[in-house]
């Protein structure tokens, strides 16, 4: 920039910055899912503290391809997927979305179906549902691609768990 336009600039409040390119270099997320204090895609580890610092222990599970957890009676499971839908196996790198669920059998007398409705009517980022095979389920999506923060994060966990209990309440009175 001249330097009679920089003063021109000054002179009439405008704030002159000069330009600057910085571009991050092309990483898979794989290779930085936790970056600048951020997740940034499925991390098994993370995702372990996370759901210990609310007291919930989990444990990895092959066959799943995630972690497994008990709560309440509730059996529990967070395993990844891709922007697909397909559920991938730990640690592979296209893992940018986790699903958080639970689910249990029920004797279809034990509960009102309907509270079922009223239960995703009333919930925002939760849904539940019954099968064929007379199995209740809650569960809850996590986007990771656009990043989260561990705390947010933890934050997530805590609030899924309150939802299953409040499930739990809803569905069978308890």
């Amino acid at each position: 920039m001249k330097p009679t336009a920089l003063l021109l600039a000054l002179a009439f409040g405008v704030a002159v910055i000069p330009s600057v390119s910085h571009t991050a270099p092309a990483e898979p997320l794989s290779r930085n899912v936790i970056q600048n204090g951020m997740v940034k895609g499925y991390d098994e580890d993370t995702m372990k503290e996370g759901l210990e610092s609310i007291k919930v222990e989990a444990e990895e599970d092959e066959e799943v391809g995630g972690l497994v957890f008990k709560h309440a009676g509730w059996e529990g499971k967070v395993f990844a997927y891709n922007e697909d839908g397909e559920i991938l196996d730990l640690g592979d790198p296209d893992a940018t979305f986790c699903m958080m669920q639970v689910g249990k059998a029920i004797d279809e007398d034990d509960m009102d179906l309907s509270a079922i409705n009223q239960f995703n009517w009333d919930s925002h980022w939760v849904r539940a549902y019954y099968n064929d095979e007379s199995e209740i389920f809650v569960e809850m999506d996590i986007e990771l691609s656009g990043g989260m923060t561990q705390a947010n994060l933890k934050r997530t966990a805590q609030n899924f768990i309150e939802a299953v209990d409040s499930a739990e309440s809803a569905f069978f009175g308890e």
